[in-house]
């Protein structure tokens, strides 16, 4: 009976062993060094506020309307004041029209009329070089030929080189409403005998 009671004894002793001699699984490592957090103490802002998250909504966009000039033709009435060169104390007016042929592109043609008040007449042909062309804003440059037209002549002037002119003109042109834009031209027109110079507001409408 004593040696039952000894054997029982022996066999709980190496039970209870291994679970004493292995650490608890929740138990920190002894040779590891805890570390505190810095940030402990810290409260985030937004711990004690109610955050709450509503759509996004995009701010309303601004239309802006370009300064574009879209046409490819016009045609402008204009009145201008004329100097002569040879009577430089004699102020003309003249009154004309211009159109300018359709082109996608620099230079354009452009072709006209005047008549001034000593009874003159001016028929030109003029290649126009513009700046920005379609923009609102259009500065422009324009080369060719002018021919007098003197009626005491008649067709007798067509063949006269006195009544053939160079023909020079700068000028400006801006939209006031499309198709409807204010131009203002300065011409200088040299002959072999003379010169005339011609200061020109016109009206265009673009089409």
């Amino acid at each position: 009976m004593r040696v039952i009671h000894s054997s029982v004894f022996v066999v709980l002793v190496f039970t209870c062993l291994p679970s004493m001699a292995r650490p608890h699984l929740h138990s920190p490592d002894p040779s590891i060094e805890q570390v505190e957090n810095p940030n402990k103490d810290i409260k985030h802002p937004l711990q004690n506020e109610d955050v709450s998250i509503t759509p996004f909504k995009e701010p309303p966009t601004e239309v802006v309307e370009r300064e574009f000039y879209p046409y490819r033709q016009s045609l402008t009435p204009r009145i201008g004041f004329l100097v002569d060169s040879t009577e430089l104390r004699r102020l003309r007016y003249s009154l004309g029209v211009s159109y300018m042929f359709p082109s996608y592109d620099n230079p354009f043609i452009e072709a006209g009329v005047d008549v001034t008040s000593n009874s003159l007449g001016f028929v030109h042909v003029t290649r126009r070089h513009i700046f920005n062309q379609h923009h609102y804003f259009r500065p422009f440059y324009k080369y060719g030929i002018a021919h007098l037209v003197d009626p005491d002549k008649e067709l007798g002037s067509f063949v006269s080189i006195e009544n053939y002119y160079l023909r020079i003109t700068g000028g400006i042109e801006d939209v006031l409403e499309k198709p409807k834009s204010i131009r203002l031209e300065l011409e200088l027109s040299l002959g072999t005998t003379n010169a005339y110079i011609n200061l020109i507001v016109g009206w265009s409408y673009g089409f």
